[in-house]
């Protein structure tokens, strides 16, 4: 028997008896095959072989009796079969370290092998928020199987989503400071500094200045708020910013200074 795989368990059992004469039967001998896979499964036949003509008397020795084995052939499905694989996928909050998925699912059924080709890797791996993409195609995958000739393979790349931190992260922002004493000429600190993570860009507003400058001795206040700033982050969606003001203090001359006074002549 050539039947094509169904996936199931199928078989052919029985023999075929030719060439006895008319009222003459055969008994004694059977045969059987089951299998499920693709390939050939013997048929062998079993038993003792008995011949009686139709008074029931044993005429076994008047034959020469030729026994041949059958068999059960499964072949391939021939109609194409198509196997999806899907990347995984994952959605991770921003941790300041890398992240990873990895790994594949597909819809390919029993009897069919899904395989990754050497050096290839289904994995998606970040830092940063942002969308990290496993870069999967066809070319990735070894699908086989015997029992189906004629198989489509499709891929749908898996990814790595890392999302931004929502809760607040809260980044000071401190103009520098600087103490200078008196020269009768104006002089001045500027810039700032922040506790601001590696990944949150604090910059001036355009037209804005962090910068204190004086002559006199006095304090002299940069003048600095959060409005001065825009902070920026990928990985943070929620940033308050809170200044601490700059400043330039000028202190008086500590030497003494020596003064004549010249009456008129």
């Amino acid at each position: 028997l050539e039947t094509p795989y169904n996936g199931n368990p199928q078989s052919v059992e029985g023999i075929t008896v030719n060439g006895l004469l008319d009222g003459h039967t055969l008994s004694g001998l059977d045969a059987s095959a089951t299998g499920t896979e693709v390939g050939i499964y013997d048929s062998l036949v079993t038993g003792t072989a008995k011949i009686v003509d139709k008074n029931e008397n044993d005429v076994t020795n008047r034959y020469n009796i030729m026994v041949v084995d059958g068999y059960l052939k499964i072949t391939p499905i021939s109609d194409k079969l198509t196997v999806i694989i899907t990347g995984n996928i994952a959605s991770k909050v921003y941790s300041g370290n890398e992240q990873s998925v990895e790994g594949y699912t597909s819809n390919a059924p029993s009897g069919v092998t899904v395989a990754l080709a050497e050096e290839s890797m289904a994995v998606a791996k970040g830092i940063d928020a942002g969308t990290y993409k496993m870069g999967l195609d066809v070319k990735d995958f070894e699908v086989s199987s015997k029992n189906y000739s004629n198989i489509e393979v499709v891929v749908v790349d898996g990814y790595l989503e890392i999302t931004p931190i929502t809760e607040k992260l809260k980044v000071t922002v401190t103009g520098n400071t600087a103490s200078k004493v008196y020269t009768g000429n104006e002089q001045s600190v500027e810039g700032y500094s922040s506790n601001a993570p590696a990944d949150v860009t604090i910059a001036l507003v355009e037209g804005k200045t962090a910068v204190a400058k004086g002559t006199n001795a006095g304090t002299y206040k940069m003048g600095l708020t959060a409005e001065d700033f825009e902070a920026s982050s990928e990985n943070y969606s929620n940033i308050e910013v809170v200044v601490v003001d700059g400043s330039l203090e000028i202190t008086p001359i500590t030497e003494k200074l020596k003064v004549t006074v010249t009456g008129n002549t």
